[in-house]
């Protein structure tokens, strides 16, 4: 059958401008793969002259005018959740307190007496929120009424992580604060955790060391008494002596041996005197009287049995452990009566080291006191020996060896006395209150002040966001046209139809629906469409009317086989001879759609196998004819971009009125691109539940990018209750039952016209 004058017209207007775009745009002087390469190259990145924000040439400010609703709709919800907050939210109180801390005597290396530095003024904060401080504190009042602790299991790790203590800038006071919704249950607290401190401090002042110095002062004094009147008479016994002409031998032997057991008797003494104040300070502190006649009786016996007969405990390993056993009879006490039995077991265990600590203490008394009694002895006797051998001198000697022994013993107490001093003074601190513990006058959160700026500004700053979001694309995942009546458009495009879903269960149905249901919402929608392409090339005088039609959608699923399916039927049904080519050679599904065979198809006319009257077959359909996908191959894209696929439309354009084509997904791979690129019109099918803005202003740059000519969307919406209700009238108005798809003709077309060849 030769074609018609104006058809041949038509071929020529409608597919060599195709051809010479695509020749310009794909393959130039590259073939092959190399130019499929520049496809895949030409849409990565979005056309910034067709994104929304570039093409305005957005500013923020303008941004802001454009969406001021949403922006001011976000400011005002802000703002009435900080007023809502605010009106719920429980007011709290700062209780606050403020010492000064100094310190008592230098340590070694550092300057003048009062100097401190931050790291020490640091070191006093983490102190005070220290787990022993506030078990003192909380033991000082009576936490169980207070309703801060009500439902608090854990009372020392509630006061460390809601008590704050910092060093105030720019001076050496610490501040120490709490916030509660109590306030006179807050000021209770921090003025418990600061004396606790302060009690602290003071203890660290007046230990052990402290009360042996006093000691020794006193002894020390006694003994410089003894030394004076021991001089005097001395004094005089020597004048005595020389009114009666007598003299002193004092580099005799016997006076060195005297000398030097008055040395070391001295040593004796200042060691028996030490122990024993020793002793007394730990007995004072144990609370046990050791003046009872049978303390001693009673309990060294077991404590040396008990604790000391292996020797692998001194003194300081027992007060190691008695401190640690305090501290768990703090934390039991807290949780326990004074009756529970772990309470008094572990009382009695402290009992036993206390004590120990005390018969060590007396033990190490008794053995510098037998030291000194034997040193004693020996120095009565050498003494007895000197006073034999010296005996007009005697009593001068007597006097001097004891002037001289109570003379070491005073120095050696006075040395004694400053070590000690050092040792409990160095590093001390004094602590002086600036302010007691004082509650704000108005609760301080939430803080009004605060709380609303943040709300606005956090309202603005969401709505400038969402207006950005929302011009961006970037929340609209269901597409909605714009405009109203036959004016509507989606991403600056008009849309041609509207097509709604029908929910069919075999995807025949849906596309045959223009053929097997002509009444149907579907089969309106392409007529619809038809007439659209129609007018479209009517309304421009320069553009040709469309000869080969892609339909094309961003990703799989979303109807375009069936749009390209029902386009092709409406077509043929206006008249038209129509070719439907199944392009898509990954996932073909048009030879199955229409129950044809696909031994033969586009791959073998591309790859030179069969002809193209073998591969193209018959419909039921009147003037409507199927080019099936064909056998599949490895590399589509060689295929649809060699100069074979552009003379296959131009031929099929000799034959046909419209050649509508079905392809891949355009962002699933470049084969829609090559097949839109060699095309006269290119229809973007968005589905509205499966595409957002950006997806599918991306699928039109990359069709625009390759010079496809898009000229319009069809919407692939939602099914509507009433158009579905209105599809199943007519059908039980025309049978009870789905109609039956007509069996597919067998019959071979005629012999296709081929164009001139140069």
């Amino acid at each position: 059958m030769e074609p018609r004058p104006h058809d041949t017209s038509l071929a020529r207007q409608g597919s060599t401008k195709p051809v010479q775009r695509a020749t310009s745009n794909l393959t130039g002087n590259l073939t092959g793969e190399a130019a499929a390469m520049a496809i895949l190259a030409s849409p990565v990145s979005i056309n910034t002259e067709s994104h929304p924000l570039a093409s305005y040439g957005d500013t923020l400010i303008r941004l802001i005018w454009r969406q001021r609703a949403l922006v001011l709709i976000c400011t005002i919800l802000g703002m009435a959740s900080a007023a809502i907050y605010l009106h719920f939210a429980t007011p709290r109180w700062t209780t606050e307190a403020q010492i000064y801390v100094t310190r008592n005597g230098p340590l070694a290396g550092e300057g003048e007496a009062g100097a401190i530095s931050d790291n020490v003024l640091n070191t006093q904060c983490q102190l005070i929120k220290s787990s022993p401080i506030l078990a003192v504190a909380l033991s000082k009042i009576d936490a169980d009424d207070l309703s801060l602790f009500r439902d608090v299991r854990n009372r020392i790790s509630f006061l460390k992580n809601n008590l704050s203590v910092e060093v105030a800038k720019q001076s050496d006071v610490i501040d120490v604060d709490m916030q509660t919704p109590y306030p006179d249950d807050g000021m209770k607290v921090v003025d418990a955790v600061v004396n606790a401190y302060q009690d602290f401090q003071r203890r660290q002042m007046l230990s052990a060391d402290g009360q042996m110095v006093a000691s020794l002062q006193h002894e020390k004094d006694k003994r410089d008494s003894e030394i004076d009147a021991k001089t005097q008479e001395l004094s005089n016994l020597r004048q005595s002596q020389t009114a009666m002409g007598a003299g002193e031998d004092n580099s005799s032997i016997i006076m060195q041996r005297l000398s030097t057991l008055s040395s070391a008797l001295t040593t004796a003494e200042l060691d028996t005197l030490t122990t024993r104040n020793a002793y007394e300070q730990a007995a004072k502190s144990a609370g046990i009287d050791t003046t009872a006649p049978d303390w001693v009786a009673r309990n060294e016996a077991d404590v040396s049995e008990g604790n000391l007969a292996d020797g692998t405990l001194d003194e300081d390993a027992i007060r190691s452990r008695l401190f640690d056993l305090q501290q768990q009879m703090s934390s039991l006490r807290r949780q326990y009566l004074p009756g529970h039995p772990a309470v008094q077991a572990l009382q009695s265990h402290i009992d036993e080291l206390t004590r120990a600590i005390v018969a060590s203490a007396r033990q190490k008394w008794l053995a510098a006191q037998s030291r000194e009694q034997e040193l004693q002895a020996s120095f009565d006797v050498q003494q007895k020996i000197a006073f034999a051998q010296n005996a007009r001198n005697g009593d001068a000697i007597r006097l001097a060896s004891d002037i001289k022994r109570l003379e070491d013993l005073s120095d050696s107490l006075d040395k004694r006395i400053k070590e000690l001093s050092l040792s409990s003074q160095a590093g001390s601190f004094s602590i002086q209150m600036v302010d007691a513990a004082a509650n704000s006058d108005d609760p301080t959160y939430p803080d009004p002040e605060r709380v609303l700026p943040l709300g606005l500004v956090a309202g603005a700053v969401l709505g400038v966001l969402l207006g950005l979001i929302r011009e961006s694309g970037g929340l609209t995942f269901n597409l909605k046209p714009m405009g109203g009546g036959a004016g509507k458009t989606m991403i600056g495009l008009p849309v041609f139809a509207s097509v709604p879903r029908q929910g069919e269960v075999s995807i025949k149905h849906v596309a045959w629906s223009a053929h097997l249901r002509p009444e149907s919402t579907i089969a309106v929608a392409f007529r619809t469409l038809r007439d659209a392409l129609q007018a479209s090339s009517a309304s421009d005088a320069d553009l040709a009317a469309p000869r080969t039609i892609l339909i094309a959608s961003p990703m799989n699923g979303q109807g375009r086989t069936i749009a390209a399916s029902n386009l092709a039927i409406t077509l043929a049904k206006s008249g038209k001879r129509v070719c439907l080519v199944d392009a898509d050679l990954r996932l073909p599904s048009l030879g199955k759609v229409f129950g044809l065979r696909e031994d033969s198809g586009l791959t073998n006319v591309l790859a030179g196998v069969d002809p193209l009257i073998k591969a193209v077959q018959r419909t039921v359909i009147e003037r409507l004819d199927l080019l099936p996908a064909g056998p599949s191959v490895d590399d589509p894209v060689e295929l649809l971009n060699s100069p074979q696929f552009v003379e296959t439309l131009e031929d099929l354009t000799l034959k046909y009125d419209h050649v509508v084509l079905d392809s891949s997904s355009v962002l699933g791979a470049p084969d829609a691109r090559i097949v839109a690129a060699s095309c006269d019109t290119t229809l973007l099918l968005l589905s509205q539940e499966g595409a957002s803005k950006r997806v599918a202003e991306q699928c039109r740059d990359g069709l625009v990018g390759v010079g496809a000519r898009v000229i319009g969307i069809i919407v692939n919406s939602a099914p509507k209750r009433s158009q579905r209700s209105q599809d199943e009238r007519n059908d039980r108005n025309r049978s009870v039952r789905k109609p039956t798809l007509p069996e597919p003709s067998r019959s071979d077309v005629p012999q296709l016209p081929l164009r001139a060849r140069a």
